[in-house]
């Protein structure tokens, strides 16, 4: 009994190695006719590269060039608040606008 079951599988391995090999062939044959249509199409396809189409010149557009911004420190978009705004303390400012927007909800409601 066992060796029925090894000979099965056996048959069956080389069944699917018979097949594998049969694909095998069949894309290398198909490998080997696609560079061949590579090395025919090449040198057409590279004077279309430098004409654009058939027969027709390429027409750059030139890009123009961006210059790189550079600020300066008054032109940031959020300075810092000057101090006899904040009388020194960095936060006073949240603070106050924050308690604006506090008085501002319970009036509201």
């Amino acid at each position: 009994m066992r060796l029925d079951v090894y000979s099965v599988a056996y048959e069956e391995a080389n069944s699917e190695l018979l097949d594998i090999r049969k694909r095998f062939e069949q894309l290398r044959r198909r490998k080997e006719c696609l560079e061949l249509v590579i090395a025919t199409l090449s040198p057409i396809l590279a004077s279309e590269q430098v004409t654009g189409r058939v027969g027709e010149p390429i027409r750059s557009v030139p890009q123009p060039i961006e210059e790189p911004v550079v600020y300066t420190f008054n032109q940031v978009a959020a300075p810092l608040p000057d101090v006899h705004e904040t009388g020194g303390d960095p936060f006073q400012r949240r603070v106050r606008s924050a308690l604006k927007e506090h008085r501002g909800l319970q009036t509201a409601v």
